[in-house]
């Protein structure tokens, strides 16, 4: 799997190479489309944004089918938030781990960045149920992997500046 840009087309693509086989990962009508994970049941899960937006949303890809899952809405915000990482997880079942902001700045790449992180928190899609995620005291979490027993991995920044990394269990 990965991401390759169309010149053609002015489009980002994903692609996946499977047993000798090419095939492209194209949410239908956008312009990027970033693919995270693929599961043993061959689930896909990633992001794209459409033509003419800033924002990205999630997909879960399943035989060839895509399904675009709702935005995560703040509750103290009441409005939809921003996915901004290029990384993402998924398990077994189909959970997805991310990042949003819930404010500017809004860094899309995800990098470490003390100024462009500061609003960032990781992000459970689980169940149709989205669950945010915030180590204790943390300027900012962020969210890379699940496995199969719920286990999610990811980094956040101390109230000192230093880059940790953590372990949430169920």
């Amino acid at each position: 799997m990965g991401l390759y840009s169309d010149q053609k087309q002015g489009k980002h693509r994903g692609f996946l190479l499977r047993d000798g086989v090419f095939t492209s990962i194209d949410f239908p009508d956008s312009d990027f489309t970033d693919v995270w994970k693929i599961n043993d049941s061959g689930q896909i899960a990633g992001r794209y944004r459409t033509s003419g937006s800033k924002k990205f949303h999630l997909f879960l890809w399943t035989d060839g089918n895509f399904v675009s899952l709702p935005d995560y809405a703040d509750a103290a915000q009441m409005a939809p938030t921003s996915l901004y990482s290029r990384h993402g997880g998924m398990n077994g079942a189909g959970a997805i781990v991310t990042g949003y902001c819930d404010a500017k700045p809004v860094q899309q790449n995800g990098s470490f960045n003390d100024n462009m992180l500061s609003n960032a928190h990781g992000l459970l899609w689980s169940g149709g149920v989205y669950t945010p995620i915030d180590f204790p005291d943390a300027k900012f979490t962020v969210a890379y992997g699940i496995n199969d027993g719920g286990a999610i991995v990811g980094g956040y920044q101390d109230a000192n500046g230093a880059i940790h990394g953590y372990l949430r269990m169920p």
